[in-house]
């Protein structure tokens, strides 16, 4: 999606009637958890929504992001028809991914590697540690849109079905909580912090693989 990314219906492209209806039901009922809490922290919500979710639509494994609105050109991107609601004050994301009896696994240090996230961020990289890359040349810019296809092309290039993705831009009081198909980095910060680094939340939910 380029842009800014506006409220919109649950519709998915090929989902069934009942799916549909799922959808549906799920945004009623969130609708109503922020509605009858509009006092309490993004976390808290992030907490209460993903247990309701969990306990009533237990086929799915879902990962949820609460935070405040992001105002500016281009600072999130998500998968099409991702549950996304601009309520009260707050954006609500709710990824969704499919349930397996003996799920696959991987190390979350492995998946951000196969996927080369740091890399996304910086050209010219000399050194990578544990807040992002140090990088020959400063200031180099990516968008949400941009950074959004980059990371969809490694997931299918590397043979990862996934529910949905997010890439959100750090910075908007961006609280959550994920199943166990849930996936969240943050990347962008070079080393030392340089002027015009541009962090992204990068948000995955899969299907049927559990991240250890």
């Amino acid at each position: 999606m380029n842009g800014q990314i506006v409220p919109q219906s649950l519709g998915f492209s090929n989902a069934s009637t009942t799916d549909a209806e799922a959808r549906e039901s799920m945004q009623t009922e969130v609708l109503k958890l922020l509605e009858d809490n509009p006092i309490f922290s993004n976390q808290f919500m992030a907490n209460q929504i993903l247990n309701h979710l969990s306990t009533k639509y237990s086929d799915r494994d879902h990962t949820v992001l609460v935070y405040n609105p992001i105002s500016g050109y281009n600072k999130q991107s998500l998968s099409p028809g991702t549950l996304y609601l601009q309520v009260f004050g707050r954006d609500v994301v709710i990824l969704s991914g499919k349930m397996a009896a003996l799920p696959a696994k991987v190390s979350s240090t492995e998946f951000k590697q196969r996927l080369g996230i740091d890399s996304l961020f910086h050209d010219g990289v000399t050194k990578c540690g544990v807040y992002g890359c140090q990088t020959s040349n400063v200031g180099v810019q990516r968008d949400a849109n941009w950074l959004f296809h980059q990371v969809e092309s490694r997931l299918t290039a590397q043979g990862f079905s996934y529910g949905g993705i997010a890439v959100i831009a750090y910075g908007a009081g961006l609280s959550g909580r994920s199943g166990a198909n849930g996936f969240t980095t943050i990347a962008g910060f070079s080393q030392p912090r340089q002027k015009g680094d541009s962090p992204f939340y990068f948000v995955i939910e899969l299907n049927g693989m559990q991240l250890d």
